[in-house]
């Protein structure tokens, strides 16, 4: 329960502030990072799928035999590593 109230607050602070933050004149749009577009919907897909991820990880902790945090950075650095291969 705290953890699904954390995420709907930061996604409703982000989606409230982001926006007031690029109206105010307080960014600098030519200082951006030039492969980073505003998008509302994909923004939404992305914040979706980190709380997926980070929800499904405690899944996968708790079905591990022997889990220790030895075996759990071998399991996560190598799902990590697995995910950025397969998405070059």
């Amino acid at each position: 329960g705290v953890s699904i109230a954390a995420v709907l607050i930061i996604v409703i602070t982000i989606c409230i502030e982001a926006p007031l933050k690029m109206n105010s004149g307080d960014v600098d749009r030519n200082k951006t990072i030039p492969f980073i577009r505003g998008g509302f919907f994909e923004a939404i897909g992305i914040m979706s799928f980190a709380f997926v991820c980070h929800h499904n990880s405690f899944i996968v902790y708790n079905s591990m035999k022997d889990a220790s945090k030895e075996r759990w950075k071998i399991v996560s650095n190598g799902s990590v590593g697995i995910s950025v291969v397969l998405s070059l």
